[in-house]
């Protein structure tokens, strides 16, 4: 259940991230078109050339193909999720991208969790347990078997004087020899327990990577998320320093297509990054056994909205 919860998850703001970069796209086509407006009104008034009106309409022409792959990404994205959902319409979606800036816990308590949770461990635990009880059982078959026994005369007018008309006492068993093979029952039972522990140590390995790569990648992808804020800070001055200069014929289209391409790349960059952290983060509670705190997340107080 809860691997198919981030399955989900990565289909629900897979379709956000879809959406968004659509979105990019379609600001990035309004820009150009303007763009290309200024550039005839500059051409016009001999500022620039033919030749640099037609290269910002060919990336204006460029810009609309991206638009149609993003558009086409978003349905494909929304029809994987309404697969999912099994409906042939998707509600609105109300969470956006988002990073949580503030504590996600450490990686040894994320481990102690998913140990604590871990159905499988818990399964294995009673296999363990059972298999404990067989090796009990398989030593007490070479052990002496105790018990008590007592016997008290009713009619006592048989008995003769030093004859007591009760008696009680404790009598020990030994088995010396057995038809069925009483070491081969204790090996069985060792190989059982042996058996449990070995998948117990193997299951606690497994589970702890598992949170261990889930956890690093969230921290990563945290970091990865904040420090493209400065790429996308520097790209935007770029690009709005090269449309200055080409209004006054300084720079040509091409430089500014280049600083709009840097900037879009970048912004899209820094949504990809909180997508993969969502992912990242709900795969970590999923192997932990939490995916209710995952939900619960949502509502922090310290998650930033990625747009």
């Amino acid at each position: 259940v809860n691997t198919m919860d981030a399955k989900f998850a990565g289909q629900y703001w897979g379709v956000q991230l879809a959406r968004s970069v659509e979105t990019l796209r379609q600001d990035t086509l309004s820009d150009l078109e303007e763009q290309v407006r200024k550039a005839r009104r500059y051409e016009a008034q001999g500022l620039i050339s033919k030749i640099e009106r037609m290269a910002v309409e060919v990336h204006r022409d460029a810009a609309r193909r991206d638009l149609i792959a993003a558009q086409t990404d978003t349905r494909v994205a929304e029809s994987q999720l309404m697969s999912s959902l099994k409906e042939t319409s998707l509600p609105a979606l109300s969470s956006p991208l988002f990073v949580i800036r503030g504590n996600i816990g450490t990686l040894d308590e994320w481990k102690d969790q998913a140990l604590r949770s871990s159905p499988i461990l818990s399964q294995i635990n009673a296999i363990r347990a059972q298999a404990g009880e067989g090796v009990k059982a398989a030593k007490s078959s070479f052990q002496p078997q105790i018990f008590a026994f007592g016997q008290k005369n009713l009619i006592k007018h048989y008995l003769t004087l030093p004859e007591p008309d009760w008696i009680a006492g404790i009598g020990v068993k030994f088995t010396l020899w057995d038809n069925t093979d009483r070491f081969s029952k204790l090996h069985s039972a060792n190989a059982l327990v042996n058996q449990a522990d070995a998948s117990h140590a193997d299951a606690v390995n497994s589970l702890t990577n598992a949170v261990e790569v889930a956890w690093l990648r969230v921290t990563q992808l945290r970091q990865e998320y904040e420090l493209s804020h400065s790429t996308v800070s520097l790209a935007r001055e770029n690009l709005q320093l090269r449309e200055a200069s080409f209004a006054e014929g300084l720079s040509t289209a091409s430089e500014v297509n280049e600083a709009r391409t840097s900037l879009v790349g970048a912004q899209i960059a820094e949504r990809v990054a909180s997508f993969k952290f969502i992912v990242a983060w709900a795969t970590l509670n999923a192997t932990s056994g939490t995916m209710a705190q995952f939900v619960e997340s949502l509502n922090r107080t310290d998650i930033e909205i990625a747009q």
